[in-house]
């Protein structure tokens, strides 16, 4: 099976969509497959927590399946207490899980918390080099955005951890929290000499225009719901209304 992970490269500042899914059971995994590439994304997230404890024949299963769809897969395993949807996988499953979709030829993108321990950071990296594919450590911050300070700091912190592409996404509760996340990211991008993407996200209302242009604040993933049931997080617009935004704004 070749491997999808030279298919698509995110960009610096450069706009690109994905589209995630979080089937609860195996058997919901085809149609929402099936959706999520007629939405003809860049990238599907699969956000695998949402199937729990499933044994690693079965995820490869999913992983085969996702591959017919000739779409790479960004692979996300999120832990409980950074929004994660299985309270019962602890670090060793998630890490063991991680590893073997590393290694499947549908996974291009891994995303894991940059809160994670430096141990599973490394080991995580360090397989997804080898396979010629790309590591996202992430920051979530579902109550609210960082000050401008602390969110300086944050972006610096992830860095040093040396990732491919750094994920920031905050709760924004007006648009100062916009203005000045954006300023901070930018400000980032200049001072530090970061060359490798940002996926920067604001959610809530706030932050909906960053999801349409975020090639113009400093980013460059968007993600989009397939349904308002199916969001991932606040905010997320379906991939027809980001396109018809963008076309209406002339992006």
């Amino acid at each position: 099976m070749k491997s999808l992970s030279q298919s698509f490269n995110l960009e610096p500042q450069t706009f690109a969509l994905c589209v995630p899914i979080g089937p609860q059971t195996q058997d919901a995994l085809p149609a929402l497959l099936d959706q999520a590439a007629a939405a003809k994304p860049d990238l599907i997230e699969w956000r695998r927590d949402a199937l729990g404890l499933l044994p690693d024949k079965a995820q490869g299963a999913c992983l085969d399946l996702m591959a017919e769809k000739h779409i790479p897969i960004l692979y996300t395993f999120r832990d409980f207490s950074e929004g994660g949807a299985c309270s019962e996988a602890d670090s060793d499953f998630r890490e063991k899980a991680i590893l073997q979709a590393i290694d499947h030829p549908a996974v291009a993108y891994v995303d894991i918390e940059a809160s994670q321990s430096e141990k599973m950071i490394k080991t995580v990296r360090k397989a997804v080099r080898r396979q010629d594919k790309q590591l996202i450590l992430s920051y979530h911050n579902f109550k609210k955005a960082l000050k401008p300070k602390a969110f300086k700091q944050k972006l610096y912190d992830i860095a040093e951890k040396n990732p491919d592409v750094i994920k920031i996404a905050m709760q924004a509760e007006s648009k100062d929290d916009i203005l000045q996340s954006s300023y901070g990211i930018l400000r980032f991008i200049k001072k530090s000499h970061w060359q490798k993407p940002i996926i920067f996200i604001m959610m809530g209302t706030c932050g909906r225009l960053l999801r349409i242009a975020p090639e113009y604040f400093g980013g460059s993933l968007t993600y989009a719901a397939l349904s308002e049931s199916a969001a991932t997080a606040p905010g997320q617009l379906s991939p027809d209304q980001i396109r018809r935004f963008r076309k209406e704004l002339y992006l």
